[in-house]
Order: structure tokens, then C-alpha cells, then sequence
């Protein structure tokens, strides 16, 4: 298992298309935050902290998270983490922000999740901004989740090769 987490490291690491994917995210989306808070937030922001896709994947199996996937509603149907729910960021934000919702979820873990970690990481230090104590944004977003799923079916079929 280490070694499979040292190489979705370098392969994360080595994922140049998410930096086009962020860029063409920026203009695909006109979010009603200004960029100016989305820039703060996301440089600035506190009170949570990431959490990468081994470390999601050994929390799910030993505590009931709340997964909540911030993409838009086409792209979570593409693909997204088992037992998530989707609500696209700004109408995420309105809820936190406006209705004080999910409050039933101040203290309990809750992970946030968008195409590549950025996003997340915005509404995770707004969250935070806001009481909530246990707040993870997905380091590398679905992204990298996507590509550590990639990586662990390969590796389970080539033991299975091997010991025939």
C-alpha cells in the first residue's frame, strides 16, 4: 500500500492538466462570489484541513463521512465518490451562508470535494469561517480521486496476474 500511495504522489505531482483544467473551470463558471474573496479564502483561509485520497479512502471505511461534491450537476454524474451529494458551490455557499444550513453537521467530519481541490478548499475555510470544526477539502479534487481509483484496480489486477 505505501508504495502505491508514493506513486499517486508523483503522479499527482506530475498532473499538468489540472492546471489547464483549473484555468478553463475559471471561465467556464461565472461564480456570484468575486474573485477577489475566492482568491483571499483560498490563500488565506484557515480552519480546516486537506485530506488526500489513501487518507479519504481509510476514513470512509472506518467512520460515516459527509461527502459533498461542489462540481456541477454533469460532471458529478460523470463520476463521483460513493455515497457523496451534489450541490454545486454557489448554491453550497447560499445554504451555508443565507439559510444556515447543514448546522446538524457542525461536528461531524465532513469532506469537500470539486475537480481539483480548489474550490473546495474555498468553501472548506468559509465553512470554518462559520463553526464548523471538522472540515476536509480533497487534496487534488476528483481529479486525483479518479486517478487513485485507476491506480488501485491496476495494481489489485496485476496481483491477481501474479499469482496465477
Amino acid at each position: 500500500m505505501k508504495i502505491l500511495i508514493i506513486m499517486e504522489t508523483i503522479q499527482n505531482f506530475l498532473d499538468v492538466g489540472m492546471i489547464s483544467e483549473i484555468i478553463r473551470n475559471s471561465f467556464k463558471y461565472r461564480f456570484e462570489m468575486d474573485l477577489s474573496k475566492i482568491v483571499k479564502y483560498f490563500f488565506f483561509g484557515r480552519g480546516y484541513s486537506e485530506i488526500t485520497p489513501p487518507q479519504l479512502m481509510e476514513t470512509m471505511a472506518q467512520t460515516n463521512l459527509f461527502i459533498v461534491d461542489l462540481r456541477d450537476k454533469k460532471s458529478f454524474k460523470k463520476a463521483h465518490i460513493k455515497d457523496s451529494i451534489f450541490r454545486f458551490f454557489d448554491d453550497y455557499l447560499k445554504d451555508i451562508f443565507v439559510f444556515k444550513a447543514y448546522r446538524e453537521y457542525q461536528d461531524r467530519q465532513i469532506v469537500l470535494v470539486c475537480n481539483t481541490g480548489h474550490l473546495s478548499r474555498v468553501a472548506a475555510s468559509i465553512m470554518a469561517e462559520q463553526g464548523f470544526k471538522k472540515i476536509y477539502s480533497l487534496k487534488g479534487g476528483i481529479r486525483r480521486w479518479t486517478n487513485w481509483q485507476k491506480l488501485i484496480h491496476r495494481y489489485s489486477f496485476l496481483r491477481q496476474i501474479a499469482s496465477l
